[in-house]
């Protein structure tokens, strides 16, 4: 075979790679897109929800302690109840981030795969054809 025709191969399969990686890229890309979407109309729904419940109920606890002389006590409770909730999610919220996988996992894996067969390749492993995606 001679060069020109080595370096056209070469060519027309690299490009089919770099083809194959944008295509996975961009499928992952808009995967990530939908589910961070669902995921922030969830959670502002939720927050939404949840404000207005803790409203409620504190409001309708402090009334039914405010005739007593333990009014004070009720909101100093109430308020130490939402600083430990607060904490409590604050702390989840953080342990899921820290071990969310990260975005875009397949394409970068893959993209290690073809550097790792491009030097094999270069260093005249021998190996080409049978590596080929």
């Amino acid at each position: 075979m001679g060069l020109r025709q080595s370096l056209t191969r070469t060519s027309a399969l690299l490009l089919s790679i770099a083809q194959t990686r944008l295509k996975l890229f961009s499928l992952e890309f808009e995967e990530q897109k939908g589910q961070a979407l669902v995921t922030l109309v969830l959670a502002a729904a939720a927050l939404v929800c949840t404000i207005l419940a803790l409203l409620v109920v504190s409001l309708a606890l402090v009334l039914v302690f405010w005739p007593t002389e333990h009014r004070t006590l009720a909101l100093i409770l109430l308020a130490l109840a939402y600083v430990m909730l607060a904490g409590g999610l604050l702390w989840l919220l953080r342990r899921r981030l820290a071990g969310a996988p990260p975005a875009f996992a397949a394409s970068l894996q893959a993209l290690k795969e073809d550097e790792a067969l491009l030097r094999r390749l270069a260093a005249g492993d021998g190996a080409d054809d049978e590596a080929m995606p």
